[in-house]
């Protein structure tokens, strides 16, 4: 015959567990499951690349309805492991009037800068394993390792998104770098529609 060894209270009744023991088992279930979580994830490195995508695609629908609706030019400006937003700004009429270089060409009437404070526009950098490679207009674009390197030169974004909500052609692809064939694309046309072309990701 078997005997447990149990408690028992001055009535003759068993203890259930205290807080404490119940508060410690959810705590080791709590982190054997987050670290199946993260296993199944790392291991996963097309789902990575496909949440990247989607995230990206939601920012730029976004800032798309942005421009439109604020009837203001917007770019965007890649770098192999970062992406960020910028606005067009145009320069007020007595600015303009000083706007010419030395021999008297006249210069832009406008900058680029980042576009707004708001956590919405800050710059996004790619986890060190992704990495990120563009074609504009079907033409491939060279890609600066990050905004650090690219500090010194005059930013233009090479997409545009217009206040008419179309936007420049491009087709933006997210690539494992460890393994450069397991890749997500998202591509933009001129209509300003986005899509993912064969993942089954819903875009925005």
């Amino acid at each position: 015959m078997k005997h447990f060894n149990r408690k028992f209270n001055a009535a003759g009744g068993a203890y259930g567990f205290t807080l404490i023991e119940i508060l410690v088992v959810i705590t080791i279930i709590a982190v054997m499951t987050a670290a199946v979580v993260f296993g199944l994830s790392s291991k996963n490195p097309r789902r990575n690349l496909e949440e990247e995508a989607q995230r990206f695609t939601a920012k730029v629908a976004l800032a798309s309805e942005e421009a439109a609706f604020q009837g203001e030019l917007l770019g965007i400006v890649f770098y192999r492991h970062e992406y960020q937003l910028m606005r067009w700004v145009e320069l007020d009429i007595g600015t303009q009037q000083d706007a010419t270089a030395a021999d008297n060409t006249p210069q832009a009437s406008g900058h680029w800068e980042k576009a707004g404070q708001n956590t919405f526009y800050k710059s996004v950098i790619l986890p060190n394993d992704i990495e990120l490679s563009l074609t504009v207009n079907d033409l491939p674009i060279s890609l600066e390792e990050s905004a650090q390197e690219d500090a010194e030169k005059k930013i233009e974004p090479v997409v545009l998104l217009l206040p008419s909500s179309e936007m420049t052609p491009f087709t933006l692809t997210f690539s494992a770098q460890d393994n450069p064939a397991i890749q997500v694309s998202v591509q933009g046309n001129e209509l300003g529609e986005l899509s993912m072309p064969g993942s089954d990701e819903k875009l925005p």
